[in-house]
């Protein structure tokens, strides 16, 4: 169906191009908002592209029936497109007009210079302008820059390829814009101008005309809540995961900053936004599951129970692409989301947990009711892997070594070339009941498929406060999940082991040995069993 309607009753058209046809023109679709709540109007808007549809079809059915050759199909289907483009561009100039008299003066001045371009560039065979700069640098260039001139740079950049097509398509666009700017100049000089309002009377009619401005600006923008309906209808492309997120947190922006007319969002209003999302609890707490946003925002949250400066940071992330978007479809001029500064403390260390803390998370990992998050913990705790190698880890990851039959844990990547490497189990955790628990498993993953590393981060929190294991320790650094590699590392160190030795067993890139380390390569798990056996939690 071309002509959809949002859940916000606004309509708008899409079109996804046949394969064939994205292949020539660099494009996977056509998307626009009709900007109408009336499906009369939107038919009436949508009557140009329902036209180019049906252009389109014509040329796609002569292709498929042979009439049509693939270079004759090209042409015809370039052709059409181009003239899209040019009533896109025709559309824009009837809705333009200076708003004052300097503006008027500026659009003619910088008209003259571009035609006068244009002609200069004629009387020349190379179509330079000036310095050796061609006309068609100086129109791309300008195209390159205007996000209003998307469609025009994208297939631009797809016909560059073929230098005959691409050099067609810059005469084209030249010829286009030549044609705009003329007929500009004729409406800049048949315009009626009203003259401004001097200031002193303006402030005799305040109460007025302010009156008559709001009204006319709520009137003119999309609200908040559209922008974001048409924002998650246009972007296809978002992962599952982005779009989940974007769904469960748009509720808490529509709250503190209220479903407005966009042009009455400002930075301020994203700011403050921001700030109280600060006060929020995290939501994996069990007591604030069943809270909606107003009570959560209305109560006095622990600091210890707050939001991440990293969650913080992503709302903001979304933010901008929500506004970005809004800019995009030239519904703001510019993003009030873009400047926004918040100090964030994103860069808080994370510490290693005491020995007797380890101690206490291990006792509680064997009583948890999941044996996979048991083994979570116990693996992370006794191997120093990252989380998400943790998770990932399939049986054929737990091998055993040919020269010292000492079993190990092989990740087989990670951020880094380091990171791949091998791990020898540690006795602890064949004596805890490994093996049994690789034999219980009926698929080949360790853990359950719905199992990632945000399941994990999200539940720790509860599972080490129910402990009563603090969430910093006395230097204000955070205790979480990954604290235990941290803790795996400190355990080591403090044991005698080497720093290389260290660096191969967490996948930390080297800092010494020199050419020494070159000619090292790398231990064998035999070799570093007794260095992991030095690390002891449990009796």
């Amino acid at each position: 169906m071309l002509l959809q309607k949002r859940s916000n009753g606004v309509y708008y058209f899409r079109w996804v191009f046949p394969l064939l046809l994205r292949s020539v023109l660099g494009k996977r679709e056509l998307y626009t908002s009709l900007r109408t709540n009336s499906k009369k109007h939107a038919l009436a808007k949508a009557g140009i592209y329902y036209m180019v549809v049906d252009q389109f079809q014509v040329i796609q059915d002569r292709y498929e029936r042979g009439e049509l050759s693939y270079d004759e199909y090209s042409n015809q289907a370039y052709e059409h497109f181009m003239r899209l483009n040019a009533q896109v561009l025709a559309k824009g100039l009837r809705g333009y007009s200076p708003s004052d008299y300097q503006e008027l003066q500026r659009q003619k001045t910088n008209l003259d210079k571009s035609l006068d371009m244009i002609i200069q560039s004629r009387l020349n065979k190379k179509a330079e302008i000036a310095g050796g700069v061609t006309i068609y640098q100086r129109i791309w260039e300008h195209i390159s820059s205007t996000p209003q001139l998307k469609l025009f740079k994208v297939m631009g950049d797809h016909l560059s390829v073929d230098p005959v097509m691409f050099e067609r398509y810059l005469n084209d666009i030249v010829s286009l814009f030549h044609w705009v700017m003329e007929e500009t100049k004729k409406k800049l000089h048949g315009t009626n101008i009203v003259p401004e309002l001097p200031s002193y009377l303006l402030d005799g009619i305040a109460g007025s005309v302010d009156g008559l401005v709001s009204e006319d600006a709520s009137t003119a923008c999309i609200l908040f809540s559209s922008l974001f309906d048409e924002f998650m209808t246009a972007k296809i492309s978002l992962s599952p995961r982005d779009q989940s997120e974007l769904r469960a947190n748009f509720p808490i922006f529509l709250h503190f900053i209220g479903d407005l007319p966009l042009n009455l969002i400002t930075s301020r209003s994203i700011k403050i936004c921001l700030q109280k999302c600060q006060l929020l609890p995290r939501r994996n707490l069990g007591m604030y599951k069943d809270k909606s946003i107003a009570e959560l925002a209305a109560m006095d949250i622990p600091e210890e129970h707050r939001v991440a400066a990293r969650t913080v940071a992503n709302f903001k992330k979304q933010l901008q692409r929500i506004f970005v978007f809004a800019k995009e479809m030239e519904y703001v001029t510019e993003s009030p989301a873009s400047n926004v500064k918040l100090d964030l403390n994103l860069k808080r260390a994370r510490g290693n947990f005491s020995v007797n803390q380890m101690v206490v998370l291990l006792h509680g990992a064997q009583g948890d009711k999941h044996e996979w998050r048991k083994w979570i913990v116990l693996i992370g705790a006794y191997t120093g892997a990252r989380l998400g190698e943790i998770v990932d880890l399939v049986k054929q990851n737990v091998r055993r070594d040919d020269d010292s039959q000492v079993l190990y844990f092989h990740i087989p990547d990670g951020k880094t070339a380091n990171a791949i490497r091998n791990i020898p189990v540690h006795s602890k955790l064949v004596e805890l009941g490994l093996l049994q628990y690789l034999e219980s498993l009926t698929s080949q993953r360790l853990f359950p498929d719905k199992v990632k590393s945000r399941t994990i981060t999200g539940w720790f929190p509860s599972f080490r406060d129910k402990l009563g294991v603090p969430s910093t320790n006395d230097f204000g650094e955070s205790l979480t999940f990954h604290s235990i590699r941290h803790s795996f590392i400190t355990s080591m160190r403090a044991t005698g082991a080497t720093t290389i030795q260290v660096q191969q067993l967490v996948g930390h890139e080297s800092t010494e040995g020199g050419v020494t380390e070159v000619y090292t390569g790398r231990f064998t798990p035999g070799q570093l069993k007794p260095v992991v056996e030095m690390v002891k939690y449990l009796d």
